[in-house]
């Protein structure tokens, strides 16, 4: 969705890194000073992505909003896919940086079928903030006409 979303706004240019011009604020890498300087040095359109819930966003008048909300299958075989093709580098990163909350996830095993069965009874219990976004999702689309939301 994030590459749609810069192309709409910048005419479908292909050269454009998405991960430059719209950071994941949420992430802990690289730093969050970093990322701020970054955005802040924007001149352009700014686009921003993040999975906090919606209650923990400030709304503003001069924003617009677009929440996407994905089918817990989709994000499941996404994870996976992530995380089945990160190198050693990548997960010394993530779980070796300082200031992380929760548990590691890890590499996948290669059963699919045990894969799915762990998720659903230990990982999915983080992604809760779903049931917020889409009750709290409603009273935003139905009050305020900069936030959009697609499902």
């Amino acid at each position: 969705m994030q590459i749609i979303i810069a192309q709409l706004l910048f005419g479908g240019d292909p050269t454009l890194e998405v991960a430059e011009m719209s950071p994941w604020m949420d992430l802990r890498l690289p730093p969050k000073e970093m990322k701020l300087q970054l955005v802040e040095a924007q001149t352009h359109r700014r686009f921003l992505k993040t999975h906090l819930p919606v209650d923990a966003l400030c709304f503003s008048d001069k924003a617009k909003y677009i929440y996407i909300g994905r089918d817990a299958r989709d994000v499941i075989w996404s994870l996976y896919n992530h995380h089945a093709n990160a190198n050693q580098m990548w997960y010394d990163a993530v779980y070796k940086t300082p200031g992380l909350v929760g548990p590691e996830i890890g590499r996948p095993t290669e059963d699919i079928k045990e894969y799915w069965n762990e998720w659903c009874q230990k990982v999915v219990f983080h992604f809760g903030h779903f049931g917020k976004m889409l009750k709290a999702g409603g009273k935003f689309v139905t009050y305020q006409c900069n936030v959009h939301t697609f499902f």
